[in-house]
């Protein structure tokens, strides 16, 4: 199929008329869209740029972010002042270079559902909800759910917004692997933790770019809640992640040395979590 035409919808609503259409696509930020097995039968992008997607809410109880912000714009100033903010825009500034933060959108980092999406990562140890405008209607779907299968929690409707529950007093911190600081994580990972009187009273971890999908660390969660925040538990904690992922094959670096790494990188970052106010 050849591509023959290109839409600029007004509305949300115009768009997923569009995106109904037998060989259409949506677009934002475009940086990956060349990448897609569905641009070489697409017929029709549709450039979702111009719906009004491009907010950021900040309420007392929840975050919510449009799915056209661009990454540049996940910001403390702009995102509030709560920890999830800050562990958002911690994860966003260190997602490729300036050039490519300027260009992706929230929307389309989850839509492409690579392994190494960091957002997706970094939203999954939130229990974020991503919000699908469809043929029928909005509907909200857990991000656990969402990661689970990208592509048919959309269909053939678009992401318009992810919100994020505010918990007072958690301690997050995103942390990431890669060998030079433009390139794609080999690994990344999310920690949100809620600690009181010195004890882990809730945990959260997630490891993403090791694997298809990011994962949920049952293991590390298991060997953190109800435990003291020591350096000597997280260190322990930390050692289980490997057993908590199944590792694909990369050329760039063997099996066992992205286990150690992931279970360095980890420690160190459940450490600055709990070091976190």
């Amino acid at each position: 199929m050849t591509l023959t035409r290109y839409a600029y919808p007004a509305t949300v609503a115009e768009a997923v008329a569009l995106l109904g259409e037998d060989g259409s696509m949506a677009i934002a930020g475009g940086t990956a869209a060349s990448n897609l097995p569905r641009l070489k039968s697409a017929s029709l992008l549709v450039d979702v740029t111009r719906c009004g997607l491009d907010f950021i809410r900040p309420e007392s109880d929840r975050l919510v972010i449009g799915a056209g912000v661009r990454v540049a714009d996940l910001t403390v100033d702009k995102l509030g002042s709560s920890a999830e903010a800050a562990y958002l825009a911690q994860c966003a500034s260190g997602i490729s270079s300036t050039q490519i933060r300027n260009a992706i959108t929230l929307g389309g980092n989850l839509a492409y559902g690579a392994a190494w999406s960091d957002l997706t990562i970094a939203l999954l140890a939130l229990d974020a909800t991503v919000e699908i405008a469809g043929a029928d209607g909005n509907k909200q779907v857990a991000i656990k759910d969402f990661c689970a299968d990208a592509k048919k929690a959309i269909g053939k409707g678009l992401i318009t917004s992810v919100s994020v529950a505010l918990k007072p007093g958690i301690r997050a911190q995103y942390a990431r692997f890669k060998i030079t600081d433009t390139e794609i994580a080999l690994m990344a990972m999310g920690v949100v933790l809620s600690i009181k009187d010195g004890v882990i009273a809730d945990a959260n971890v997630t490891i993403g770019g090791l694997c298809p999908r990011p994962v949920i660390a049952q293991k590390v969660i298991a060997a953190l809640k109800g435990k003291p925040a020591t350096e000597a538990v997280f260190a322990e904690a930390a050692a289980l992640a490997p057993e908590d992922v199944t590792i694909a094959p990369n050329f760039r670096m063997d099996i066992p040395t992205r286990a150690r790494i992931l279970a360095v990188t980890l420690r160190r970052a459940l450490v600055a979590a709990g070091e976190a106010q």
